[in-house]
């Protein structure tokens, strides 16, 4: 089964989300963007897939910061704001 890999990265002074080349944005916030591409992956998890949220801030190393199947990870719990 492949993994869908929301990335969340910010280009042209705003925050996007990319999914295989297909851009979602902008975003005002790196929040709004992170829920926005959680509630996404969420999506994907729930019709039994692969997903994962993967954040590129400037200047640092790409991270996970939600993947399906971990308890661990932050669920999306407010409307994001665009």
């Amino acid at each position: 089964m492949t993994t869908a890999y929301f990335i969340v990265l910010f280009a042209r002074e705003r925050w996007w989300i990319d999914l295989n080349g297909a851009s979602k944005g902008p975003f005002l916030t790196q929040d709004a963007a992170e829920h926005e591409a959680i509630s996404l992956a969420n999506s994907h998890a729930r019709q039994g897939k692969r997903a994962e949220v993967r954040l590129a801030e400037p200047g640092r190393r790409t991270r996970v910061i939600w993947q399906n199947g971990d308890p661990t990870q932050r669920q999306p719990t407010a409307p994001a704001a665009r």
